[in-house]
């Protein structure tokens, strides 16, 4: 891997492909009521767990980006958590949560962003099913 990325531009395209990867899974995912394409992406929890990896690139380079890159990158923000709801997966909504509250930690300005993961965290229970935020 080293020998492959040795330069920024060469790590913003790797980046840039799996973000369109979970793209295509997270597609995949919520037209197959959850399930993943197959492989490891055959359990919901898996994929919950590679989109929780793969989101915050997302969210990060949202802000960085200007034009079609940041339609580009709110897109996959938006299909990440469609599918992590889609999925059904517990799992992915703690991931979730986890991954706000470290977003949160790391930014400079704190109120905003516990503005915006409080209103993606909302919008993501009230999107959810009664029983997925059971967890008896």
């Amino acid at each position: 891997m080293v020998h492959v990325i040795n330069s920024m531009k060469r790590l913003s395209q790797f980046i840039d492909f799996s973000i369109a990867l979970m793209i295509y899974i997270c597609l995949y995912s919520l037209t197959h009521k959850g399930q993943g394409s197959g492989g490891y992406f055959t359990d919901e929890n898996d994929l919950a767990s590679y989109v929780i990896t793969i989101l915050p690139f997302s969210y990060y380079l949202f802000f960085q980006a200007k034009g079609k890159g940041r339609i580009f990158y709110g897109f996959a923000l938006i299909v990440g958590l469609m599918s992590i709801v889609t999925s059904l997966s517990r799992g992915g909504f703690l991931g979730f949560v986890a991954m706000a509250g470290v977003i949160w930690l790391s930014s400079k300005n704190k109120i905003t962003t516990l503005i915006i993961c409080g209103l993606l965290g909302v919008g993501l229970s009230t999107q959810s099913p009664d029983h997925y935020l059971l967890f008896s």
